[in-house]
């Protein structure tokens, strides 16, 4: 079964991925994917309620680019001036690998 990509119309969004490196942070610019944003806070009557706001990307395999990009658990995701930590990758395939899900959460 092959499975056609994500339309670009559908991939205007850009995001930048920090890879953990011996010595820090690699900045990697990660564009033509689909930034889905949620807002949530913790316990609404805390006096000091904390913002766990997620996000979702949509990385296509065959229109995002750079190409060879690997995602995984802990690595670090910026979008509009904000940080994420990525908590969840999810690989789809049919024949080959389509497209992946990345969930972060606002730090």
């Amino acid at each position: 079964m092959t499975v056609k990509p994500i339309p670009a119309a559908l991939l205007g969004d850009s995001i930048t991925l920090f890879v953990p490196e011996s010595w820090g942070w690699t900045a990697q610019e990660i564009s033509n994917v689909r930034v889905v944003r949620s807002s949530e806070v913790t316990d609404h009557a805390a006096l000091n309620a904390m913002d766990v706001s997620e996000l979702t990307v949509y990385y296509d395999c065959t229109n995002s680019y750079p190409a060879d990009v690997r995602f995984s658990a802990g690595m670090l995701l910026e979008h509009d001036g904000t940080r994420y930590e990525l908590i969840r990758t999810e690989e789809f395939a049919a024949e080959t690998l389509h497209h992946i899900r990345i969930t972060a959460r606002k730090i």
